[in-house]
């Protein structure tokens, strides 16, 4: 096993460093709660681990993330992600009472509510770091 490979799967099992936390999260899904937006967890990724992740996400959830622009991809992605784990943590009975429409509409709104939620945190943090720059 390489050693972006292990950085991957050690962030995936919870251990670790910066690096191996924010490679999982960007795969996952997670880390809404967390301060860090999309960009910024990208932007401290060296260039092969960040492949590596392309990699996954490409091969495991069969979604195709542009290189010139990935965090665009990648919101959509941890949206997507986020929404179905949100969706999946229902409890069973809840879930079961939804027909296949309404279980389809009530993942999209999750969808939506947490592409919306990692789009604002892009925004905030980039107003938030240049207005540090320029003081």
């Amino acid at each position: 096993m390489e050693h972006y490979e292990k950085i991957i799967i050690k962030g995936l099992l919870g251990d670790g460093s910066t690096s191996e936390t924010f490679s999982s999260r960007l795969i996952q899904g997670t880390g809404i709660e967390k301060n860090e937006s999309v960009s910024e967890m990208w932007a401290y990724l060296d260039g092969e681990l960040k492949q590596k992740v392309i990699d996954v996400i490409e091969s495991v959830f069969c979604e195709e993330i542009d290189i010139c622009t990935p965090e665009k991809g990648l919101i959509k992605h941890m949206a997507q992600r986020g929404a179905l784990a949100e969706y999946c943590a229902l409890d069973l009975s809840e879930r079961n009472q939804f027909t296949e429409d309404e279980e389809r509409e009530k993942v999209m709104a999750l969808f939506e509510i947490k592409k919306k939620l990692w789009e604002e945190k892009e925004t905030f943090n980039a107003h938030d770091h240049y207005n540090k720059v320029g003081s």
